[in-house]
């Protein structure tokens, strides 16, 4: 078994990655497109319910030149690194946190690890359905009907684990 000191180490250390992961995400440009400005893109898309939502990230405005796929790429471009990177480092944060707390807190530990193992699983079904919409935004399917239920599972679970691990 992993000692807690080492546990809680090893949570530091993919915390600090996934802080310097985020700043990469701002690094990473997104063109203009639509009615959602390029800083709101990420999270507009995650938040998508219908396909008004989804044309108003891809769909050219008045006055803007063909920019769905380069939109689409750059989308995708950040749900690689999200997917690769992101999710692994904030998902070893949790994990390692809720292993160092097994002997202070048995049981809320063993129910804040599974809260983060699920979420992680959930955050990879919500890039699988943005994988998907970014492929065809103009018919995103399945995908759209999905995603609601990914992004909510992870943002539920992630906020549970939390509030265990005060």
């Amino acid at each position: 078994m992993i000692s807690a000191r080492l546990a809680y180490r090893i949570a530091l250390g993919a915390g600090l990655l996934a802080l310097l992961i985020a700043v990469v995400f701002k690094l990473v440009p997104i063109h203009a497109c639509g009615t959602v400005p390029s800083s709101g893109t990420v999270i507009s898309e995650e938040l998508a319910r219908s396909q008004a939502d989804i044309d108003a990230i891809f769909v050219p405005v008045a006055g803007q030149p063909a920019c769905t796929a380069a939109r689409a790429h750059d989308l995708n471009v950040q749900t690689i690194i999200d997917s690769a990177a992101f999710i692994p480092a904030y998902g070893a944060l949790l994990l390692f946190f809720f292993l160092a707390m097994v002997p202070r807190d048995e049981h809320a530990a063993f129910a804040g690890f599974v809260m983060s193992a699920v979420a992680m699983v959930a955050d990879y079904a919500e890039n699988t359905c943005l994988f998907l919409i970014n492929a065809h935004p103009d018919a995103p399917g399945w995908a759209l009907g999905l995603l609601p239920w990914a992004t909510g599972v992870k943002w539920l679970l992630i906020g549970l684990a939390h509030r265990d691990g005060h």
